[in-house]
């Protein structure tokens, strides 16, 4: 490597730049990187500011992403934050440019991955528009997965499988609460339901026929 300027050092830095009013450094090249940073046991490049309202890095670009992050076995790009947002996405194109905020893309595993250990793992919300959307271009897979732990049977409190009028159900699991609608639900197409997480699908007219049926000879039973 050719350079006009060099600095060396053992325990001090090798080069050091400091301005009151302009740039402290400014690299810049016509075919490579005007500015490169690296290390072999700590951080390539490290910025930092100690001024309100101003980032501790910078990257603009007119023609291609102002910051680009890359790695072949770890992240990528990390957003670390104590009392803030890790991550912050801003899209400012038009409506009809559908340019998103965030974008996550993955071949072979989830696009956008949300986990959260005391909220919510992924929240969508909207003003003028719907709130969370999910599609899928496959026929045989839903659009949607909301899947709970099974939970211990309690009478009274959670149905239980119940293969003939006064089964003891004591000990038995049965699916958890996967999703719950705090308003109207409107559907187009059937619903199909599997209640007691057996494997047996049915439409959910065959189950309330069902369950007045069991209803009415468990009340046959009892007399």
């Amino acid at each position: 490597m050719t350079a006009h300027r060099f600095g060396t050092a053992t325990t001090e830095d090798g080069i050091y730049a400091c301005s009151e009013e302009g740039k402290g450094v400014v690299g810049e090249s016509d075919n490579q990187a005007g500015v490169m940073g690296l290390s072999k046991t700590f951080v390539g490049v490290w910025g930092e500011s100690r001024s309100e309202g101003h980032a501790g890095v910078f990257g603009t670009s007119d023609r291609w992403q102002g910051v680009h992050g890359r790695s072949t076995e770890q992240v990528g790009v990390t957003g670390v934050s104590e009392k803030f947002v890790g991550v912050w996405g801003e899209s400012r194109s038009p409506r009809e440019a559908g340019h998103a905020g965030v974008l996550g893309v993955s071949e072979n595993w989830d696009g956008v991955h949300g986990k959260s250990t005391h909220h919510t793992g992924v929240a969508g919300i909207s003003d003028e528009f719907v709130g969370v959307w999910a599609e899928t271009k496959k026929t045989d897979h839903p659009a949607l997965v909301a899947k709970a732990p099974k939970i211990p049977f309690v009478p009274g409190e959670v149905s239980a499988p119940d293969d003939e009028p006064g089964t003891d159900n004591i000990g038995k699991e049965v699916p958890g609460k996967a999703a719950h609608f705090d308003g109207s639900i409107e559907v187009i197409g059937n619903i199909m339901i599997d209640p007691y997480g057996t494997g047996r699908v049915m439409s959910l007219r065959e189950y309330i026929v069902g369950v007045v049926t069991k209803a009415r000879e468990l009340e046959q039973f009892r007399r």
